[in-house]
């Protein structure tokens, strides 16, 4: 695995930073760093806190969103739409787990974070696409492809192509796939590094490992980072988004993702990207709830950062009602002629 070219960068955590960070366990570099994305420390400091809403997302493969909130409000689940999309439904109240639900086990519904349907939203897979999952497990991302695939229909045309190198997060994709009625996708349990070709996808989704620190209101663990982590990660993305870039056809789309705040791992990786001639493209959505979308940073100590970038979007706990997030759309430079 190759190191990455740049330090991780520190800011000093002064004594309010300190001593939350010992109150509530965090480690306060960590902290210090995340509060230079906002300008709501806050609320962000709240949302780190707190597990945000739970959401579902109505497969379309299987059933309209319409008829999954009859069936479920009949069984007295309240549920809210959104406008970021609107096959997601918020849990308001639940009277048992939706994981218990015959709506579930017959795949008409699946649980996914709000700002993790930005991924394939942002992608925008169309009939006939043929699209590489470069991160598939637990699927719930594919489904989402393989529904944008069907272009409103029950049947898809096209194909994906998902890459899941763990042999346990594999058994987890084929289940959920098998669950909810995918049939374009063929699953490789390798790495993505190790696909072969050149230039055979017109899509290229990349939810990326990454050091995860977006979920921490669900999963104390991460509140202990070590700046390592986050340069062994940014490692094994540029490995990644090389791998992308090698598939991806001219002229096609990438959409890079991940569940962390670290620029390092994110605008970083889409920045070498423009650097290969790749330009950032704007999102088809810039709000949830009614709260904007914050911005890609452009500056960030020990990075040279190319300024579109600030047309990424990165999700917020405690500003978003959801989990951090961020999102880039990027286009590959068709060849020269």
């Amino acid at each position: 695995m190759t190191e990455p070219d740049f330090p991780v960068a520190r800011f000093a955590a002064g004594p309010k930073i300190r001593e939350w960070s010992r109150k509530h366990g965090f480690s306060d570099w960590m902290v210090a760093r995340i509060l230079q994305l906002t300008d709501r420390p806050a609320d962000v400091l709240e949302g780190l806190l707190h597990r945000p809403p739970r959401y579902l997302r109505a497969n379309p493969l299987r059933a309209s969103v319409e008829e999954v909130l009859s069936r479920l409000e009949a069984k007295n689940f309240s549920l809210a739409r959104n406008e970021l999309d609107p096959n997601i439904l918020k849990l308001r109240q639940a009277p048992i787990s939706p994981g218990a639900t015959i709506e579930h086990m017959q795949g008409l519904t699946t649980p996914q974070d709000l700002a993790s349907a930005s991924a394939p939203l942002a992608l925008g897979a169309q009939p006939g696409d043929i699209v590489a999952d470069l991160a598939a497990a637990p699927g719930v991302k594919t489904l989402h492809v393989a529904g944008d695939l069907a272009g409103g229909g029950l049947r898809e045309r096209g194909a994906i192509i998902a890459v899941e190198p763990d042999a346990d997060r594999m058994r987890a994709l084929r289940f959920n796939l098998e669950r909810c009625g995918a049939t374009s996708v063929v699953m490789r349990n390798h790495t993505a590094q190790e696909l072969p070709g050149k230039a055979w996808a017109d899509r290229v989704l990349l939810d990326a490992p990454c050091t995860g620190e977006g979920t921490i209101p669900k999963d104390k663990n991460r509140r202990h980072g070590k700046p390592e982590e986050v340069t062994a990660m940014a490692a094994l993305q540029r490995e990644l988004v090389d791998a992308a870039d090698r598939i991806l056809k001219p002229g096609g789309t990438l959409v890079y993702a991940t569940c962390t705040f670290a620029p390092e791992e994110n605008e970083a990786q889409v920045s070498r990207l423009v650097g290969k001639g790749y330009r950032v493209e704007p999102l088809g959505f810039d709000r949830v709830a009614s709260v904007p979308l914050v911005p890609g940073v452009t500056q960030w100590p020990g990075l040279e950062l190319d300024p579109s970038v600030a047309r990424a979007r990165h999700f917020l706990p405690g500003v978003h009602p959801t989990l951090g997030f961020f999102v880039a759309k990027l286009t590959k430079r068709e060849r020269a002629i």
